[in-house]
């Protein structure tokens, strides 16, 4: 019942590299004893399936345990930890702001660190808090309060540069692996930071080449999906902005159900080795404000290593509380000049799907295309979007 799956890992296993066309070239004849037609039709495919998946991770070495879950043929893979589990340096770029969330007034970097205090799992951590001149002095003590001497304060001078940030942090840190967060984030799933930890620590023989960098699921304070793995459509852009955070995306793939490769994650809660960083050469302080996770995540993937997006870790992402968001002229032209193919060609997109959208919607066969022969205005654009779902879900 699952004899496909099942020769597509042992391919994914010795294929040098697999290539995916991008063009309907067959219709698939549906039996009416086949899966696509009910999932009661061959209700044993899917302990198949989980059986297929957990003798593809004893072929490649990976140790871990692989269980179903709420979606029918998705299954989640645990990677057991090293022992000892390696130290994490956790890395946050703050100037003490504060907002209100839900109603309620937080200094961001305060409620980010104690929600990890209070709810994670992964007890072996250190926290790197790169702060501005203009932090609170306040802010710094409660900090010392939270962690104790598992607090690294690392003071940044001058105009704000997240990436400078980063890099001043990542210098200070002890940790084997590095673990980005923005200020403006809460952890929502206790078990999120070791989940990173076993992406990044998985073997790197017998698999499609090991894991440099993994990133997790972002929610808006509403819910919704903010951050589900980049998608580099003509720019680059965030992926699956708009579903519910329980949402596994459309169907048929479910692609915000598993965790998958993607080109890039945000920076905003991703985690990779403190090897790998220097190897690269950390973030790109030219790029001070916007796509210098772009940036990094196009570096780790030329050296090449793998990024993986998983629904498995889990926060929120109080995204543009702290800063006003902006775009420098010199920032687009620096990726551009530098990334131009890569922002054109996600491996992992498709052009028959709707541009600039990132919701994985094909684009409506009656419409004009958006990019590259003539672009429809947005309400237009909107509307087409909205037919779409429509079409789809009748």
């Amino acid at each position: 019942g699952a004899q496909d799956h099942d020769l597509m890992l042992r391919l994914g296993e010795t294929a040098r590299q697999i290539a995916h066309v991008p063009e309907v070239l067959y219709h698939w004849r549906q039996a009416p004893t086949s899966v696509a037609a009910g999932v009661d039709a061959k209700p044993w495919a899917f302990d198949a399936g989980q059986r297929a998946v957990a003798e593809h991770c004893e072929r490649i070495g990976l140790d871990a345990t692989v269980n179903t879950t709420e979606h029918e043929g998705i299954y989640r893979v645990q990677n057991t930890l090293p022992s000892p589990p390696p130290q994490v340096s956790v890395l946050i770029p703050t100037r003490g702001s504060a907002g209100h969330i839900w109603g309620i007034s937080r200094c961001f970097v305060v409620e980010a660190v104690r929600s990890i205090v209070e709810r994670s799992t992964y007890s072996d951590l250190e926290f790197v808090v790169i702060i501005d001149d203009d932090t609170p002095p306040a802010v710094i003590t409660t900090l010392q309060d939270l962690v104790g001497e598992r607090l690294v304060l690392v003071e940044h001078h001058g105009e704000f540069n997240f990436s400078t940030k980063m890099n001043e942090g990542a210098a200070a840190a002890s940790g084997d692996l590095l673990l980005f967060l923005n200020d403006d984030t809460e952890l929502i799933e206790p078990d999120s930071i070791q989940v990173l930890v076993g992406l990044v620590t998985g073997p790197s023989e017998g698999a499609s080449g090991p894991v440099g960098m993994a990133g997790s699921k972002l929610l808006f304070d509403d819910g919704t999906i903010q951050h589900g793995g980049h998608v580099y459509f003509h720019g680059p852009h965030h992926a699956s902005t708009g579903w519910s955070g329980a949402s596994p995306g459309p169907l048929p793939l479910r692609p915000l159900a598993v965790a998958r490769e993607c080109s890039g994650v945000t920076a905003a809660v991703a985690m990779m080795s403190a090897e790998l960083f220097n190897e690269v050469g950390g973030f790109p302080e030219e790029l001070p404000l916007n796509y210098n996770d772009v940036d990094l995540s196009l570096r780790i993937r030329a050296a090449g290593y793998r990024i993986i997006w998983t629904p498995h870790s889990l926060w929120y992402h109080f995204e543009s509380r702290t800063r006003i968001g902006k775009v420098l002229p010199r920032e687009t032209e620096y990726i551009e000049q530098r990334w131009a193919h890569e922002l054109r060609n996600d491996p992992y997109y498709n052009p028959r799907l709707s541009p600039l959208w990132f919701d994985w919607l094909e684009w409506p066969l009656d419409e004009p295309t958006f990019a590259g022969h003539g672009a429809t205005k947005p309400d237009t654009f909107a509307m087409a979007v909205r037919r779409s779902i429509k079409r789809n879900s009748s």
